[in-house]
């Protein structure tokens, strides 16, 4: 505010580039893991809405129960990062885990049960250290539900869809592949064309 009024010179913040060597994404075992250690409940809830949605915190933490759908397993957001309007698309395991809580939460009132991002992180933060996943956060999960979607056969027209992005390079920061899986299963593919 004070440098948006002039006082001050604006404040030069330097952006950390992300360590060598990082995994992006995380693999089902380490999901079930991390699910299976979580608590409170509530930890487990958001972590299995952001690994099955590949939905943002922020998206998460805005949910009220009067946006989500059970009976068409959707959860529907005004206005996104990028300021459109989507909807994510519930896993069956996800859309009966979500029921208690539409059920038990008033309307206009947070779904998953964190008010805010540090309450997240403090919950997150204390399980990330008990099951030894280092470099899962929050975002991550963003990562691991697109590079999932992607491992299973996903497009980039499906991904940009599914996940509200708006361009392919989007898909391609976030969808994750083994570039040897991808290009066996092209292989196969071509051999049982008969090429």
């Amino acid at each position: 505010l004070a440098a948006r009024r002039g006082d001050i010179p604006w404040p030069r913040i330097h952006r950390f580039k992300e360590p060598a060597g990082r995994t992006p994404f995380i693999s089902p075992a380490e999901a079930a893991r991390f699910l299976e250690a979580a608590d409170p409940p509530r930890l487990a809830l958001l972590a299995l809405f952001l690994l099955s949605t590949g939905c943002r915190l922020g998206e998460a933490l805005a949910l009220t129960p009067e946006a989500v759908d059970l009976d068409r397993q959707t959860a529907h957001f005004a206005a996104t990062k990028n300021g459109d309007a989507r909807t994510a698309y519930l896993t069956a395991p996800l859309a009966e885990s979500l029921a208690g809580a539409v059920a038990a939460v008033r309307p206009g009132q947070p779904l998953l049960g964190y008010r805010d991002r540090f309450q997240v992180r403090r919950d997150w933060n204390r399980i990330r250290a008990k099951t030894g996943l280092k470099t899962f956060t929050p975002h991550v999960c963003r990562h691991t539900a697109a590079t999932w979607a992607r491992q299973s056969g996903g497009d980039t027209r499906f991904l940009m869809e599914a996940f509200g992005w708006r361009d392919a390079k989007s898909v391609a920061r976030y969808a994750h592949v083994d570039a040897s899986r991808e290009i066996r299963a092209g292989i196969d593919r071509s051999a049982a064309a008969g090429l």
